[in-house]
Formats: C-alpha cells, structure tokens, sequence
C-alpha cells in the first residue's frame, strides 16, 4: 500500500507535467487560428456608447432585474481594447446556440515546429450558468469534466478572497448564449456595486499606495495656492517629481511614479479625490485650488496628456491607447473633430507612464524633477498634426483607423516621441 501511495505522488505530477507538454507542442501549428482583425470604426463606437447608455446604473432601482445583451462584434472590440495584447497576440469570441469559444493565437519566433501557437476554450450554459465544455490546443483537446476540479478550486479561492463572489454571483440571473450575441439577466443590487467599487479601489490603491496618493495630492493642493489660475503642466509635474525623488530614498520609486500619475490625472479630469483614496474627506487636507493646466498652452492637451497617463498605470497602455483613439472617433461625429494633436498629447501621457512605473523609473525620477523642466521635455511639437476632422474629412483623408494613411500620422507621432529626452531615459 505504501508503496503504490509514493509511486501515485511520484508519477502524478510527471502525468500533468507530460499532459501539458504534449498540450503546448500540439498547439504549435502553421496557420494562426485568429486572423488579424480591424481596428473599430465610428460606427463600432457609437454602438458601445448606446449599449453603456442604455444600461446607465444611475437609472436602475434596487432590485430590479434588466437584461443586457451584446453583439459578438462588441464583444471582440471589447476584448482587443481591454487585453493586454502585442501585436504577435490574438484573440477572438465566437458565439453559437448554447456555445461561445474563445479562441486565442500567439506568433513565435522562428521556429522548426511552426508560426504560431493556438488555443481554445469553449463555454456552454447548463442552468443558466456558463460551464467549461473544453479547452483545445491545435489538435489536442480536453473535455471539460477533466477541468472540474481546476475550476472548482478557482471558486474556491475567489469565495476565500473576495466576500463580494458569492453575491455577484447570486446578482447574476441568467446567461444566455445565441448565435452572434451573449445576453446576461441580472438583478441591480446597489449595495453590492458599492462594495464591489470599493474592493476596486483597495486593488487599485492598497494601504502603502493609498498614504502615497495623499502626499502627492497634498503637494499639488499646495503648489495651487501660488501659480495663479493658469500655469504649464511642466511646473506641476516637477514639483510632484521633486517629491517623489525624495521619498524614493530606500523606497519603491516606480510606486511612488504611479500613485504621482494615478492623483494627476484624476484631479485633471475634474474626478472625486475621495473616490480614489477612500476614507475620510479630511483625511485629503486642505482641498487644491483650480488652476487651468496647460500643453502649448492649451487644457484639453494637458488633461488628454494627466488622463491617460493616469489610465496606463491603472489599466495598461493597451487601455489608454484604445479610450484615446475611441474618444477621437467619437468627436469626429459631432464634437470637436478627431484630432492628432490630442492623440499625440494621449501618448506622450502613456509614454511617461511607461517609463515611469518601468526599470527607468528612478532616472525618470530625476529628468521629471530637474529645474527648468520644459514641456518639450516630455511633449514633442505639434507642428502640421490635423485637427477639428469631421467625420467625412477624416474618411476622405484617413480612411480608418488601418488605413495606411492615418498609419504615417501614427509613424511620425512615433517618431517626435522617441526623439524625446524622455524617451531616452
């Protein structure tokens, strides 16, 4: 008996060793099983901006049961805008009667076995409740009882770490899969939302990042009581740096960058303080001053610059690079008009983010903190950008959003980025 005990330890964990090797090698294939897809269109983003308004939870009531239901399109613009994925990563949902497959394509190097990895996870409803019907990898698949326990502890750890689990759960009615579109019942339950906002922003800001958050509030609360009602970002940005080379000694100075980025762009986009940091109201001190900060001397440029800054380092860049090209789609119908210049001001914000909570992040530190901090520092020129484009001037002269042309406008925006003394830190 013992001996067939040790032989079972011993060669289990050989057997899923084996499993998942033979699992990874079967998905290495010469065709990806994700083709490129394009990039959303404006059409893409009024639809988005329709479905978010018509399940505004500022409308609901406790209690009551709505039925949101989203395309397969959305879905997928969706999922490219919110994963972090390179350009060698693909994703895709497919959506059938009972049945939706996500299906997943990463391209190799240069390899004797193939181009490109693939895989595949499909969901089927039983109950009203989505279940594991099987994963796949090129030709190797598994069904998905195999899986059961895998997924059984999954819950498990997320009932153990996260209380709100069981009640989102429970909010949850029903999900319904159909050909192209996924409809999802819930019951809106106020409370919850609150505890589910709140659990977000203890992810978000932990403890030590929370008292972080306060210092730089407090130094830009400070800073406002004596530039007057308007000044150049580049001001702000080397006091706040200036704090952060200091409290860097012997700390975490990538953390300090993002908790820096995190409170610049959420008083820039005129946000609740409180909302971000939680706890008393009095804890943030004396409240900051409005002060019209500016990028060549403009507000919306500096805002666009704070906000996705602030973005990246919550979400990623994937994210901020999508709300930045989403927003100017959406002012080319009506707005201002798509604007490069705001997309460049939109990267340049990303780029800081980047470099600031990366390796670099104590020499972008000292570059940020430096007297005489010029905007050219960090914000390439805006020389021969296009902007105010109406939605028919973008289509005549951009086509979309993979059209070769807008791609040069991209390239050249690149280009003044890399040239940047900030880039090169």
């Amino acid at each position: 008996m013992f001996k067939f005990l040790f032989a079972a330890l011993f060669l289990t964990p050989l057997l899923a060793l084996a499993i998942l090797l033979a699992f990874i090698y079967s998905g290495i294939e010469s065709r990806p099983l994700v083709e490129a897809t394009s990039s959303p269109q404006q059409d893409d983003v009024e639809r988005i901006k329709s479905l978010l308004y018509a399940h505004d939870p500022r409308d609901l009531q406790g209690g009551e049961v709505r039925t949101i239901t989203v395309s397969q399109r959305d879905l997928n613009i969706a999922l490219r805008s919110l994963l972090p994925l390179s350009e060698r990563q693909r994703a895709r949902v497919t959506l059938q009667n009972d049945l939706g497959t996500f299906n997943y394509t990463l391209q190799l190097p240069p390899n004797p076995l193939g181009n490109y990895f693939n895989f595949s996870l499909a969901l089927g409803t039983s109950g009203g409740e989505l279940d594991v019907q099987w994963i796949s990898a090129g030709t190797f698949r598994m069904p998905g009882w195999t899986l059961a326990p895998l997924v059984s502890g999954g819950e498990y750890l997320l009932e153990r770490r996260f209380v709100e689990y069981r009640a989102a759960h429970e909010a949850l009615q029903e999900i319904s899969l159909r050909p192209e579109e996924l409809a999802v019942t819930y019951r809106w339950d106020p409370a919850l939302m609150e505890q589910i906002e709140k659990r977000g922003r203890e992810m978000l800001l932990p403890a030590a990042d929370r008292e972080r958050a306060l210092a730089y509030y407090r130094e830009l609360s400070a800073l406002s009581r004596g530039v007057g009602s308007s000044a150049s970002l580049s001001r702000l940005l080397g006091s706040l740096f200036a704090l952060a080379d200091r409290r860097s000694v012997g700390g975490d100075a990538a953390a300090e960058n993002r908790s820096l980025l995190l409170v610049l762009g959420t008083v820039l986009n005129r946000s609740s303080m409180h909302r971000l940091v939680g706890g008393s109201p009095h804890d943030l001190g004396p409240m900051h001053y409005y002060v019209r900060w500016t990028l060549a001397g403009r507000n919306d440029l500096a805002q666009h610059f704070a906000i996705s800054s602030a973005i990246a380092v919550a979400g990623g860049s994937v994210l901020a690079d999508a709300i930045g090209a989403y927003k100017e789609l959406d002012d080319s119908r009506g707005g201002s008009g798509f604007s490069f210049a705001d997309l460049l001001a939109d990267r340049a914000g990303v780029e800081l983010a980047e470099a600031a909570t990366g390796s670099a992040a104590q020499s972008v530190q000292r570059l940020m903190a430096e007297d005489g901090l010029q905007e050219s520092d960090f914000m390439p020129s805006l020389d021969d950008l296009p902007e105010g484009l109406m939605e028919m001037q973008f289509r005549q002269g951009y086509g979309d959003l993979d059209d070769a042309r807008y791609g040069d406008v991209k390239r050249e925006i690149n280009t003044r980025l890399a040239l940047l003394p900030l880039h090169r830190h």
